[in-house]
């Protein structure tokens, strides 16, 4: 961690722990207020039918055009359905004339919000259908300022009151309009069942991860503050920014609320609970918890609620209400994950857990004092070489090299058990990490990821887009009775006709050629019926042609369900044929087309959310690629994190198109579906890249970098796992609301979730991070290189000689061990080493020469220009003060050494021959003269003291990391 990051994440730590015990109280009196004083997200009004849809769009525009000119557009939103399949009784057909009638006429008995009622029936010969005398059909027309409350209510009361009602066999009123106010009652009766069987998850999830009741209550009391909360500040949020909150995205917000709320809550438990199994005191292991844990938390906050906020980037008002609603749930989410949970586990410290990690946390504890007087007396020792003389040729060359090389694998299997004890793994576990770790394991896992995602992936070209409002309501809803009594009796689209315009002076006089016109619209692919002007009766109020005698229209009626894809293909088809059709009809120059209706539509929206989808996918992946570069201060590694993800979601939808299109045989996929889930599994995908790759990221700082991906992977997957399988239930109780949409929604989110969980984090992340190797960090470092003067001073103590010779020396130490080693372990020492003499070890590296220690020494002391005893004491230096920092002591290293070697590794070795003279910018007393038992008495004392604070330091370092 950053030191300035790490020094602001203590100071918070230490804030929010000293405060734990008002905090709770705090937060319990800031939902008392919102309840009191803040309106209730229940209770928000709706959203007009129009922020489903595209605004502005050709479609509103023909509308409009349509309004002006023939007084209403033939499409409407809202019609009453009449069915007797024995046949319509004659009295029945001309009581529902009569009351259209009655609306031009304002003869009463009529609600007044009904500007114009057109019926239909198929009993008339040219009107399509399969039967006839069964079915009639009156479409509602009215002002678009209305709501939709009050449109469905007048359209029950025309219902009832002017056709009958259930006596007048009236089936229902069923429309665009009555089906979104339809979904809104569906989810309002789900809402609270979604509610409930959140808390149960949370519950049973968290008890199963963390083997307690404890920490699940934990989990629930910060999942119900953040919800009271939430409910409370949208709305309030959404008056103040002039924005309705679309009731489709409140199942939506429930769920990611209490899906982030246990996923941030399971991060800091986690990491509670390590520190207790190591013996730590609550309150430190609370503060080390929160220094370790909420910088994570509040950086995937703010990816997710940057990535959702991404979406008023686009221009649909749908969307442009549903991402500040998303990304308000996630900052409040994250406020009070960050304060509230920190308190509770610094009241309440081990008695959250289970008894097995109490009893652990003791026997730490005891251990505790032991552990330096262990690690000082056992020196690591992993993987050393044959002490025997090489022969010709083994000592140099590529056997010699090959030789050296095989010592890097056997170095880290021998060091598996220690790092699985020291962080409390399971030895299977750090194994099987260890060895996927490795460049020949991870590229075949990088391959096989990519491979399957992408496979998963192909699917996505397949995808067809629809709004089937109706079509995605329960079976045994009125609005979907209603409209499969319509199909039944006439053909799909009768409940939606496209409309045609043409302007043209004097087109309404032009009757042979609109005739003609409307008999090749009518042989049209996809075409089921038209009516035109050939349909206008005369004396009948003008429907057909305007007044004015400048336009014409055509009521087409097409024969798939006209919100459905199939529907948007075939009108997008007649559409371009139609200025070939009117010149060919003989309507001449000068015609100016328009389209209205449904289907129209549903075109505008869907070409409005695929072009808003380019711009909100490059706006949250930027988003994202610049909190996580500045989190990780690296470039490369975010564009490979954030490719993962992006991959991972088209894999995910490619799945929930094979499975809702070819499996289940559904037309098409809910327009906004694929649009949200975009947005939000990229965030979280994020969002769980800050926890994985911050853990690789923390624990390569100290290790080796394959080794750290070893160490950080088996405790992230158990945390990752158990917050990705709370995240992807959450998601999947969506699927308990009864509408198409929603299991769809359902569907892809907890899909994504789960390849994210399994597939992205937990195997391709690592393995891309271990074939990139160092190039990730880039254009920054994994390892600080360490302080020139500060390395020359420990060397200059520990072998009793002045820095300018202890400078001399560890060149002279360091280039030959270059000599002896491969080319890669010296590129590894060269890392963390001051530049200059970074360099210097980098040119001497040449193929590796297995010469023993006695003539390693011989060649230290030519370059040093210095005789033996004083180049072996020389080289111990060097080579104890760069194991002092090292936080594997060196065993890679020592491993592609012999056993003669060992003796420049002991500590506190003796001198041999005179010291030189100090430099005359040193103090005399710096160097005493050899010789003396109390400088060797004192070097000898620093030197373990040395070792024991770098080790101390590093201990410090690498502990607090949630499992």
């Amino acid at each position: 961690m950053n030191p300035r990051r790490h020094l602001i994440a203590r100071g918070y730590a230490a804030i929010v722990v000293t405060l734990r015990h008002l905090i709770p109280l705090a937060w319990i009196a800031a939902v008392v207020w919102a309840t009191i004083a803040l309106p209730d997200l229940a209770s928000a009004p709706t959203a007009p039918l129009e922020d489903l849809a595209a605004k502005n769009g050709a479609a509103s525009q023909a509308a409009a055009t349509a309004t002006k000119r023939f007084g209403f557009p033939l499409a409407t939103q809202t019609a009453v359905v009449q069915r007797n399949e024995k046949g319509l009784p004659g009295a029945t057909q001309r009581r529902t004339v009569l009351a259209a009638r009655g609306v031009f006429t304002d003869s009463g008995g009529v609600p007044s919000d009904i500007k114009a009622a057109l019926p239909i029936s198929n009993s008339a010969r040219d009107v399509p259908a399969g039967e006839r005398g069964t079915t009639a059909i009156t479409y509602l027309y009215f002002p678009p300022s209305l709501s939709l409350d009050t449109t469905t209510a007048d359209a029950h009361r025309y219902a009832n009151q002017a056709l009958g009602g259930p006596r007048g066999s009236v089936v229902g009123v069923t429309g665009a309009a009555p089906a979104r106010l339809a979904q809104y009652k569906e989810i309002e009766d789900s809402l609270p069942i979604i509610e409930a069987a959140s808390i149960a998850l949370i519950f049973v999830v968290v008890a199963i991860a963390f083997r307690s009741l404890g920490a699940p209550l934990v989990a629930l009391a910060t999942a119900g503050i953040t919800f009271l909360l939430a409910v409370r500040i949208l709305p309030w949020a959404g008056e103040r920014a002039h924005v309705t909150v679309p009731k489709e995205v409140q199942p939506i917000i429930v769920v990611l609320l209490l899906g982030l709320v246990t996923d941030y809550t399971i991060f800091f438990l986690s990491g509670m609970r390590r520190r207790i199994r190591q013996g730590e005191p609550r309150v430190a292991a609370a503060r080390g918890t929160v220094v370790e844990v909420a910088p994570i938390v509040f950086t995937a906050g703010l990816i997710v609620a940057a990535g959702t906020a991404a979406l008023v980037a686009g221009k649909l008002e749908f969307f442009r209400a549903f991402g500040p609603g998303l990304a308000l749930t996630t900052v409040i989410s994250m406020v009070v994950a960050i304060t509230l949970v920190p308190a509770l586990i610094a009241l309440f410290g081990n008695r959250l857990f289970g008894k097995r990690v109490r009893q652990e946390g003791a026997a730490a504890a005891e251990q505790a004092s032991l552990e330096p007087e262990r690690a000082e007396s056992e020196p690591p020792r992993p993987g050393a070489e044959s002490d025997r003389e090489p022969g010709p040729l083994t000592r140099r060359g590529p056997l010699a090299g090959l030789l050296l090389r095989i010592t890097r694998p056997v170095t880290a299997m021998r060091r598996t058990p220690e790092l699985a004890r020291e962080h409390g793994t399971a030895p299977w576990r750090m194994f099987v990490a260890r060895v996927a770790a490795s460049r020949p394991v991870a590229l075949p896992i990088a391959i096989v990821a990519i491979g399957a995602l992408a496979i998963g992936a192909t699917q996505v070209r397949d995808m067809k887009l629809g709004l089937s409002f109706i079509s995605s309501l329960p079976k045994q809803d009125e609005v979907r009775r209603a409209a499969d009594a319509a199909q039944q009796g006439f053909s799909p689209g009768i409940l939606a006709p496209t409309e045609v315009d043409l302007e043209q002076p004097g087109i309404a006089s032009k009757g042979q050629q609109l005739a003609r016109l409307e008999q090749l619209i009518g042989r049209e692919p996809g075409v089921s019926a038209v009516i035109g002007p050939r349909e206008q009766l005369p004396g009948a109020p003008a429907v057909m042609v305007s007044r004015d005698g400048g336009g014409a229209r055509y009521a087409v009626v097409l024969d798939e369900d006209p919100l459905g894809a199939r529907a948007v293909d075939r009108f997008r088809d007649l559409r371009d044929r139609m200025p070939g059709l009117a010149r060919q009809a003989g309507l001449g120059p000068g015609v100016h087309m328009s389209f209205g209706g449904e289907t129209a539509l549903a075109d505008d929206t869907i070409s409005r959310v695929l072009d808003d989808l380019k711009r909100v996918s490059v706006v949250a992946i930027l988003v994202n690629l610049v909190l996580l570069a500045l989190f990780m201060r690296a470039l490369v590694a975010p564009l490979y994190l954030v490719a993962a993800s992006v991959l991972g979601l088209l894999a995910s939808l490619g799945l929930t198109t094979l499975v809702f299109q070819k499996v289940l045989g559904d037309e098409d996929i809910t327009y906004y579906v694929p649009f949200a889930a975009a947005v939000l599994l990229v965030a979280l995908g994020s969002d769980y890249n800050v926890f994985v790759a911050g853990r690789i990221w923390e624990e390569a700082r100290h290790y080796r970098l394959r080794e750290a991906i070893a160490v950080a992977m088996p405790a992230a997957s158990r945390a990752v796992t158990a917050a990705g399988l709370a995240l992807a239930a959450s998601f999947a109780l969506l699927a308990i609301v009864p509408l198409r949409s929603f299991r769809e929604f359902a569907f892809v989110m907890t899909a994504g979730v789960l390849v994210d969980t399994f597939i992205v984090r937990s195997m391709l992340v690592p393995a891309l991070t271990s074939l990139f190797g160092e190039a990730a960090w880039w254009p920054g470092r994994r390892v600080r290189r360490e302080d020139e003067d500060d390395l020359y001073e420990r060397v200059a103590a520990r072998a009793g000689i002045g820095t300018t010779q202890a400078q001399s020396a560890t060149r002279a130490t360091l280039c030959t061990l270059a000599e002896r080693i491969t080319r890669n372990e010296s590129r590894a020492i060269a890392a963390r080493l001051p530049r200059d003499l970074a360099g210097e070890i980098r040119k001497a590296a040449r193929s590796p020469e297995r010469f023993p220690a006695d003539e390693f020494v011989h060649r230290v002391a030519e370059r040093e220009g210095v005789p033996e005893p004083e180049a072996r004491v020389h080289a111990r230096a060097v080579l104890t003060a760069l194991e002092a920092t090292s936080a594997d002591g060196l065993a890679y290293l020592r491993g592609q050494l012999s056993d003669d070697y060992e003796d420049l590794f002991a500590e506190g070795g003796g001198r041999a021959g005179p010291p030189p003279e100090p430099p005359p910018a040193e103090p005399p007393s710096a160097v005493p003269p050899a010789g003396e038992p109390g400088t060797s008495d004192r070097d000898r004392d620093a030197e373990p003291r040395v070792r024991r604070e770098a080790g101390a330091s590093a201990a410090t370092d690498r502990s607090a990391r949630p499992d």
